[in-house]
């Protein structure tokens, strides 16, 4: 059996280093369309809680800044010294949607290991990649 959410929304920050535009710091409001998961119902009734699915996503990543693990030791030292919150998400690799999607797809593994996941993972209102 599989459930579906339509969207989930969550906004977070990243860079891409060496890309121009994208090398700079900036934003999206991040879109989690389509997420279909796929499991065994269990004695509660469900395959997952729709909320406690939803919050663990945003728990994760809303109002986060992505950046890549080799970075993580500086932003850390930056945030603190300018005494800010040290909300980040250090994950492997550049931050592009691609690896975004990847984290969030091993998030979801990692609480929910006997279901699987498809998923688009927009950073706008076009452009997306698929995953699962």
């Amino acid at each position: 059996m599989n459930l579906r959410i339509d969207r989930i929304f969550f906004c977070a920050a990243h860079y891409l280093r060496g890309h121009g535009k994208c090398g700079r710091v900036h934003g999206h409001t991040y879109a989690i369309r389509d997420l279909k998961v796929f499991g065994n119902v269990g004695e509660n009734g469900m395959i997952v809680d729709f909320g406690e699915l939803k919050a663990v996503i945003k728990h994760h990543f809303d109002h986060k800044l992505i950046v890549p693990k080799e970075d993580e030791k500086k932003w850390r030292k930056a945030l603190k010294d300018l005494d800010l919150p040290l909300d980040i998400v250090a994950i492997d690799g550049q931050p592009t949607a691609e690896n975004i999607a990847k984290e969030i797809y091993k998030l979801l593994r990692e609480y929910y290991p006997d279901c699987y996941f498809t998923f688009a993972l927009y950073e706008g209102p076009n452009e997306g990649v698929y995953i699962g």
